[in-house]
């Protein structure tokens, strides 16, 4: 979608990661943008609308729904952490009041705004996630529990707001470095870099941002065993960026067709990975998703290793932009899949170019890899 002209509502807009969605929004070129927050005397941003906003509050939302009328872009923020839920002892008033912030906070959000939406277009919803939405946390049962209920809603968002044309994004991240996280000295991402990846998912009509290598790791973990002696499980319809797989199953899975949703969660999560990494034009980034010993053959002679896959995307073009279809898949064994794609790269000053492209994706040490790369041509 486009942000220039867009008018915005972000929810705990007045700091940390809410703040950075509302100045991001900005400086892409919105109209205007609503900052939510409890107390709108907190939202020091002279170029945002304050708003009154108490998600939990649903007289709050609603009137915030009739004042913002003109919205096309709805950023689902505000959330709490609630550790004071430990997990094996104490009340659980934190993680109610977590689940009541981060999770029904956003459905509510989403019920009221969904018809303004609709109204001015489709437009789009950000609902902004967490690692934890995949990775049960200890420390912090409550909130983990809420994020994945978030991302559970988040895919039942997009599915029913399709027919509207309304685009629903999920953004998920490790620690941020915001006042939530201060706790821990972790590595942390910045709330800026998180808000930019988003506006850029956005104008490229992306539903799902994975904002660090942290994140982008966990949602590779999961299609991969429990432990290493633990059955694999059915992991149907748990991708949050495709709708269900056919989920046929084969008696064996080496060298025969596999259309299981885990081998398309595999594929599609590093697929996703190395096409954000083309369009933002970040050859080491792109790089990263290979293998150390990859062997890539693009439209020039074949390289070995990540460096010259760095190389190789550091000469393309600013604006080139890569778009991919999965025509089959195969599950060769546990640790390797096989993905034979159409792509279609694009370019801002020649004809887009259609090629064919096969990939070998491994699994290493610490998740899913490309192995192997070959471009051929369709002409």
């Amino acid at each position: 979608m486009d942000i220039e002209g867009s008018v915005a509502l972000v929810t705990g807009a007045n700091r940390g990661i809410g703040r950075a969605f509302a100045r991001a929004l900005i400086e892409h070129g919105a109209a205007k943008v609503y900052a939510g927050a409890r107390d709108p005397a907190k939202v020091v941003d002279q170029d945002v609308t304050p708003l009154r906003l108490d998600v939990t509050d649903h007289q709050q939302v609603a009137d915030a729904a009739a004042v913002a009328g003109d919205v096309t872009v709805v950023v689902n923020n505000a959330g709490i952490g609630g550790a004071s839920t430990k997990l094996l002892e104490g009340p659980f008033d934190g993680a109610r009041r977590a689940m009541d912030v981060n999770y029904f906070g956003t459905w509510a959000v989403s019920r009221a705004f969904a018809p303004v939406l609709a109204r001015n277009g489709g437009g789009a919803l950000v609902n902004m996630l967490s690692l934890a939405s995949w990775v049960g946390q200890p420390l912090f049962p409550g909130y983990a529990a809420a994020k994945a209920a978030q991302w559970s809603l988040t895919d039942a968002l997009r599915k029913a707001l399709r027919e509207q044309g309304t685009l629903v994004v999920g953004v998920h991240a490790g620690f941020v470095d915001t006042e939530l996280s201060a706790w821990t000295d972790a590595p942390k991402i910045s709330a800026a870099e998180v808000a930019e990846q988003t506006v850029r998912a956005l104008a490229d009509d992306r539903v799902e941002v994975l904002a660090d290598e942290e994140t982008r790791k966990a949602k590779d973990a999961l299609s991969l065993p429990l432990d290493p002696g633990a059955p694999k499980t059915d992991t149907t319809d748990t991708d949050d960026t495709t709708d269900a797989i056919d989920t046929t199953d084969a008696t064996d899975t080496t060298n025969t067709t596999d259309t299981t949703a885990e081998t398309g969660t595999v594929l599609g999560a590093v697929l996703d990975r190395w096409k954000a990494a083309v369009d933002g034009h970040r050859p080491q980034e792109v790089a990263a998703q290979f293998t150390e010993d990859a062997v890539f053959q693009g439209l020039h002679p074949y390289s070995v290793g990540r460096q010259g896959i760095a190389d190789y995307y550091a000469s393309q073009p600013l604006g080139l932009t890569a778009d991919y279809r999965v025509l089959e898949t195969r599950r060769l064994a546990d640790d390797l899949v096989f993905g034979y794609l159409g792509v279609d790269f694009g370019f801002t000053d020649r004809p887009t170019l259609g090629v064919n492209l096969g990939v070998l994706v491994r699994c290493v040490d610490d998740g899913w890899y490309i192995s192997h790369y070959q471009v051929s041509r369709l002409d």
